[in-house]
């Protein structure tokens, strides 16, 4: 179970960025363009071999995706169920983060639209990167390296 402490830094830094980004030039900045997710074990062994999913990357989820993630008796859709198999994609759904609330075991996130939870793992806080720092260093690691 993830510290009080972890999820309320967590959300306070995606709420400071929120205040910073909204200051911005940029109206897209806060547009949700893809939905992220690393494979487990299982998923990587029956994922084509070339993929970004068996080669330990993370990959964009399509809208057919029926990934799941959660506690093993609890788990739940990554991909909003009510955008499933529409052959329209998260970007263009025109989500925007507005905002994030705390609980004391998740980070919820304001997308107008609709609400995510997020559920942090113990020792786990928000990080935010730049368009840039993420495609060209973060996604490119191979999750076995950390």
């Amino acid at each position: 179970m993830p510290e009080y402490k972890e999820s309320l830094i967590s959300t306070k830094l995606i709420q400071h960025f929120l205040e910073e980004e909204l200051q911005a030039e940029d109206p897209d900045a806060l547009l949700v363009r893809n939905l992220w997710v690393d494979s487990t074990g299982a998923e990587a062994s029956r994922a084509p071999k070339l993929s970004r999913a068996a080669q330990g990357h993370v990959y964009i989820l399509e809208d057919t995706s029926t990934i799941l993630r959660g506690q093993l008796n609890s788990q739940k859709p990554v991909y909003p169920p009510g955008f499933r198999n529409q052959g329209i994609t998260i970007a263009q759904r025109e989500l925007r983060l507005i905002g994030a609330e705390f609980s004391p075991r998740n980070v919820n996130l304001n997308l107008a639209q609709l609400w995510v939870q997020i559920q942090l793992f113990t020792h786990v806080c928000a990080q935010i990167y730049t368009r840039d720092q993420w495609y060209n260093a973060i996604c490119v690691v191979n999750k076995q390296v950390l």
